[in-house]
């Protein structure tokens, strides 16, 4: 039985199939910690949702992950769930880092080196006196029985000593060829668990699992950024520019946007696992504008990260035309914030409290088939059905501009505050997401 293990686990890497040690549970319960998982090699262009994928570890570099592939991005990159956790693994994958497909599995061979991970010396010791035991069990042989004390054979006759089956030594063939076969199997097996690797997940092939006895809380994205491609914005610009007029859209779609106006960079900003800083607006001129143009858009997101204080306000983000704005969130004078769109006239939703106190507060309006949605933080959210997905905006898309007029947004079309992970997406964004992409940045 060792032996079968042990030649499932090497054979296929000799066709160029990848073996690891699975040395974790996140996979639970097909796949124990300490089963050698066999991957085989895939073009990145043949993968598809669902299958389990072996891939570089993109929070811990130099090592591997074992994870099901649960969706793509919109940028192309690879969104992947352990099956016994709860939310999706906070870092997407590139393609490229992709070494295979999970399709061997070899129950308990890799057990030793999951324990040499966490009890090396005690790993030794044991198979040392595994060793020592097999030697000692081979070391005594006895010799033949000698003859009868009465000198007769079993018929009662006088033995013949010329038939006499002459005295042997008793053979230790059988227990020197178990000696060898455990010393052979137990280097094999040291020699499977050197060539293969560790991957820090476990994998069922065909079932999934949850985790209900889990009481531990986490956030979903460890950054605000990752939250922002994590559920597909169609751009995303951090705002944390030392010069120039480029607002860097960290998504692969390039929709980068021009600085114009007052702004000053390189201030303080929300996030701070991100490691990056905001813009502050002057409120007269300063604005980021992209240079595409969204058309007929029927379910959209508009999200930002914002800090305002006093009495101005003014526009947070907007999809707007030449002269007219089709929608656009905004902070009120009285420091509440606005979501509205051009739709049959004017449908606007606000919040019930203010948020002008000089805070980094996060916004997420929402137009989607189920209405209109403005979430503020962890707040509950402010809704309105009167706005569905017959609702349409078009325009360019911009932070800390709008047509407040056309809107019934007061009297400033430019933001006065502080802006950073200005973020456009191409649907509708839930409340677990709005919830989620605030704790990345808390």
């Amino acid at each position: 039985m060792l032996a079968g293990l042990i030649l499932w686990s090497v054979a296929p890497a000799a066709f160029g199939w990848h073996p690891t040690v699975v040395m974790s549970g996140s996979m639970l319960p097909r796949l124990v910690p300490g089963d050698v998982v066999v991957s085989r090699p895939v073009a990145p262009a043949d993968l598809t949702v669902g299958q389990v994928v072996l891939v570089d570890d993109p929070d811990h570099p130099g090592r591997l992950r074992l994870h099901r592939l649960v969706r793509v991005a919109a940028d192309g990159r690879l969104i992947l769930r352990g099956d016994a956790n709860r939310a999706v693994d906070s870092s997407p994958v590139a393609r490229s880092a992709v070494h295979g497909v999970a399709s061997l599995r070899v129950p308990y061979i890799g057990r030793p080196m999951l324990a040499s991970a966490h009890r090396g010396p005690l790993l030794v010791g044991l198979g040392l006196a595994l060793l020592l035991l097999l030697r000692l069990a081979t070391w005594w042989r006895p010799a033949a029985p000698a003859d009868d004390e009465s000198g007769t054979d079993d018929d009662g006759t006088q033995p013949d000593s010329r038939h006499r089956e002459p005295a042997t030594v008793g053979t230790a063939t059988g227990p020197r060829t178990i000696t060898r076969l455990g010393t052979a199997l137990t280097v094999s097996t040291m020699i499977v668990l050197a060539g293969a690797d560790s991957a820090q997940a476990a994998l069922p092939f065909s079932r999934t699992t949850t985790n209900p006895s889990n009481t531990w809380a986490a956030n979903q994205y460890f950054k605000c950024g990752n939250a922002e491609i994590g559920d597909g914005a169609a751009f995303a610009w951090p705002l944390s520019e030392a010069s120039g007029t480029l607002a860097n859209d960290i998504t692969a779609n390039n929709y980068d946007g021009t600085y114009a106006g007052g702004v000053t960079r390189k201030v303080a900003g929300p996030c701070p696992r991100d490691g990056t800083t905001a813009v502050t607006l002057n409120g007269t001129s300063g604005t980021i504008a992209s240079a595409v143009t969204a058309s007929n858009l029927p379910n959209i997101s508009l999200e930002v990260w914002f800090k305002s204080s006093g009495t101005h306000g003014g526009p947070l983000m907007s999809i707007s035309n030449t002269t007219t704005t089709t929608m656009a969130m905004a902070v009120t004078s009285a420091g509440t914030v606005t979501l509205a769109i051009a739709a049959s006239g004017t449908k606007s939703v606000t919040t019930p409290t203010t948020f002008n106190d000089a805070k980094w507060h996060l916004a997420v309006g929402v137009i989607g088939a189920a209405g209109m949605a403005l979430y503020l933080d962890n707040n509950a959210p402010v809704t309105s059905t009167a706005v569905t997905t017959a609702a349409s905006a078009s325009g360019t898309r911009r932070a800390g501009f709008a047509y407040a007029a056309n809107l019934g947004l007061g009297s400033f079309n430019y933001f006065a505050g502080s802006v950073a992970y200005s973020a456009g997406y191409t649907l509708a964004l839930t409340a677990s997401q709005a919830a989620a992409h605030y704790f990345a940045g808390t």
